[in-house]
């Protein structure tokens, strides 16, 4: 997000979220299965260029993790005036009982918080 007033800027390092929680977890439990009838994979690379009078304050950490429920992998990268972002997610077809529940709730969780890390640029004086 851009402010005039700020020597800052915030990227979204993910522009299109995966929402994992909202979709899938709302419930803080469940009484019944919850059913992913396909297996769903999402690859997403973006490059954003950096403009004159800025460097790149901080960026997410490069992350994977594997899990009974899916797979994600985070990689985000600096370098010659230019930052990319590589990330894929594949959520597994599978039915999730009620006690693999909270689990798979933790699962979309750090999926979210993850997609949520923002690249924070800084105006170089």
């Amino acid at each position: 997000m851009y402010d005039p007033a700020s020597s800052r800027v915030h990227l979204d390092a993910i522009v299109h979220k995966s929402a994992l929680l909202n979709r899938y977890g709302k419930k803080a439990s469940r009484r019944w299965p919850l059913i992913i009838r396909r297996n769903t994979k999402t690859t997403a690379e973006l490059t954003y260029v950096i403009p004159a009078g800025y460097a790149v304050a901080a960026l997410p950490l490069a992350k994977e993790f594997r899990s009974p429920f899916g797979v994600v992998a985070l990689d985000v990268r600096a370098s010659e005036g230019r930052v990319s972002v590589k990330h894929e997610l594949e959520l597994y077809a599978q039915r999730i009982g009620p006690a693999d529940y909270k689990a798979f709730r933790e699962f979309c969780l750090n999926v979210d918080d993850w997609e949520s890390e923002p690249i924070i640029l800084q105006k170089v004086r």
